[in-house]
């Protein structure tokens, strides 16, 4: 999309403060959908409600279906076919695979990875940075993602809990949040699920 009288390029400040050069994209019925950073890239095609934000560097794939209100943070990579639900936050460098859906009033932290299949769950603000923490039932098994610690085992979540946190509130709610998510029934279902399809493939 280039600049152009009808289209002009301005300064914007997206989800999380990040202040970029953006316009708006063209919907392919020639109407001005969602506030886009020139920097993103955005599939040919695709509908994009005024009500959206998309950041720097950010791509969306073919066929993406994205709801109202969503914010998409800068680095981010949304897969062929994901869909979004309305009023959605996802945060800076996050990846979600193709065919992965993400249902409405939802907050993803940064650096989260998501893949068709997978089981996730978001809560916060958690801690003493007030961060998001994100679980993610993946095929490699329950990996966690909160402020700048991305991919990690339930274990080494308890170990930086307990050192960072160890006698605090905190500590009790990130121990409460854990338990809550290994006990989930849908995460339980997920895990099941994988291994059976694991054990069905070797």
């Amino acid at each position: 999309m280039n600049a152009s009288p009808q289209n002009p390029i301005f300064g914007h400040r997206f989800f999380g403060g990040l202040e970029a050069d953006a316009r708006r994209h063209v919907n392919p019925d020639g109407s001005m959908g969602a506030i886009v950073a020139v920097s993103a890239t955005i599939a040919d095609g695709l509908t994009l409600l005024a009500s959206i934000e998309i950041g720097p560097f950010a791509s969306i794939g073919p066929h993406a279906s994205i709801g109202h209100g969503v914010s998409i943070g800068a680095d981010t990579s949304i897969g062929h076919g994901v869909s979004i639900g309305a009023d959605t936050s996802i945060g800076h460098g996050v990846s979600i695979g193709n065919g992965a859906s993400i249902g409405a009033d939802t907050s993803i932290g940064h650096g989260v990875s998501i893949s068709y299949g997978d089981w996730f769950i978001s809560c916060g603000p958690q801690g003493s940075r007030n961060a998001m923490l994100t679980a993610v039932q993946t095929v490699g098994g329950l990996r966690w993602w909160v402020g700048c610690k991305h991919n990690i085992t339930t274990e080494a979540l308890r170990g930086m809990v307990e050192k960072t946190h160890g006698g605090t509130d905190h500590e009790a709610d990130y121990h409460h949040v854990i338990a809550f998510v290994e006990n989930h029934p849908a995460r339980i279902r997920c895990e099941r699920l994988r291994a059976e399809k694991t054990e069905v493939v070797q």
